[in-house]
């Protein structure tokens, strides 16, 4: 299994980057973990100089230079949803705008209800602090190696991190595979 298959698979957002979103991103990678981001072509997948103006947007996500562009961000869109995400706070990297109600753990509800199926028959897989509402839904609740703690913290088991193998290597320990 590589990114890129899990990526095809699960991709169903658009990506409207800023130009120097890739530049910042890996510069903010090597700052964390000490070492060359291995991406593949995530970035190539993105939508550049597109009009951010669209009627198919659910969440908007950004680079945080510091914790003010959070509180600013707070501040600015105050009827909508603020969060962060990429470290705990106040050392995240990314901040995202969407409208109330929107999240990770609605949308499975949402599918759930489609499907007719049990939350408790779900795995969760992530590694932010956004993710931890998705994990409170699930059955089962995988927070990746590389993870915040607050991520690590709300899983029912850790795995390797993302440039790890650690979905891989969690499917084997779930026995998935």
């Amino acid at each position: 299994m590589t990114w890129n298959s899990i990526w095809n698979a699960t991709a169903v957002c658009i990506l409207l980057p800023s130009p120097f979103y890739r530049q910042r991103s890996e510069e903010a990678y090597r700052r964390k973990y000490g070492r060359e981001p291995q991406y593949g072509d995530f970035f190539e997948k993105m939508i550049y100089n597109a009009s951010p103006y669209r009627d198919d947007v659910n969440k908007i996500s950004f680079r945080l230079n510091s914790w003010q562009d959070y509180l600013n961000a707070c501040e600015e869109f105050s009827s909508l949803h603020v969060g962060c995400w990429g470290g705990d706070a106040p050392n995240c990297s990314h901040g995202d705008v969407s409208p109330e109600g929107i999240s990770k753990a609605n949308a499975i509800r949402v599918l759930l209800d489609h499907l007719g199926e049990d939350a408790a028959d779900t795995i969760a897989f992530g590694d932010e602090a956004v993710d931890i509402p998705m994990f409170e839904i699930c059955g089962y609740a995988v927070a990746m190696g590389s993870g915040s703690e607050n991520a690590k913290k709300a899983a029912d088991y850790i795995t390797a991190g993302t440039d790890e193998d650690g979905l891989y290597k969690a499917f084997e320990y779930l026995k998935l595979i």
